[in-house]
């Protein structure tokens, strides 16, 4: 199968090409998440616990015979929301927000707050709330990361993969943020920030917009719990 080298990254290959060859198929599995919202890493355990990547981005197989799902942003809510298969992969807002609103380099401000709140309050709506998928499964950053075991199996077992539990550790443990910067070829923290800045800049952005954050999901749906 042929490929081409992602232009920002000397790690990544991209097989645009192939999309349509799967996707044909109404089966094959889509995988939805809003950016910042932990895909990259996920994606990197299932490429080696699957021994195949996500369309349209392989992270350490050149030549893949198949891939396990098609992932898909949907940041400007453009996809056509009929899939049979459904993942969808949430994050806790407050965390969502002030990670895209540092990645995009914007001023964090009440306007730009509020411009992403709209954005991934819709998302979230369209994707876990108003889906139509015959099969659908939710998960979240929060569990990945507090259960992670747990998490993935039940994700592993919607997608019909053999659980085995050893090879879910491995892939777990060799799959942590260091090995996630290495294959992305993350060296300006775009993918995934280990500084101290970072952590502090977050720290202060939670005290100031938290609550304003999660009361306005409140307000736009009562459904929103987080």
């Amino acid at each position: 199968m042929a490929y081409s080298r992602n232009p920002r990254s000397r790690n990544r290959y991209v097989f645009h090409h192939a999309v349509d060859d799967f996707i044909s198929d109404p089966n094959f599995v889509y995988f939805v998440s809003f950016p910042r919202t932990g895909s990259h890493w996920f994606r990197i355990f299932m490429e080696k616990y699957t021994g195949t990547p996500s369309l349209v981005q392989s992270f350490t197989i050149p030549k893949p015979k198949s891939f396990w799902s098609y992932h898909r942003h949907d940041k400007d809510l453009n996809e056509v929301n009929g899939r049979k298969k459904v993942l969808y992969l949430y994050r806790n807002p407050v965390d969502t927000l002030f990670s895209q609103i540092s990645y995009e380099e914007e001023k964090k401000s009440i306007d730009t707050v509020n411009k992403y709140i709209d954005m991934y309050s819709k998302h979230i709506l369209k994707w876990l709330y108003n889906n139509n998928a015959d099969e659908f499964l939710s998960m979240t950053y929060e569990n990945l990361k507090n259960n992670p075991y747990k998490e993935i199996e039940k994700v592993l077992s919607f997608l019909n993969f053999e659980i085995s539990k050893n090879k879910m550790v491995y892939c777990y443990e060799s799959s942590k943020k260091s090995f996630t910067k290495k294959v992305t070829g993350d060296t300006n923290n775009g993918v995934m920030n280990l500084s101290e800045s970072y952590e502090g800049q977050r720290d202060l952005f939670k005290k100031e917009y938290s609550k304003y954050i999660l009361d306005k999901f409140s307000e736009i749906d009562s459904r929103f719990n987080f």
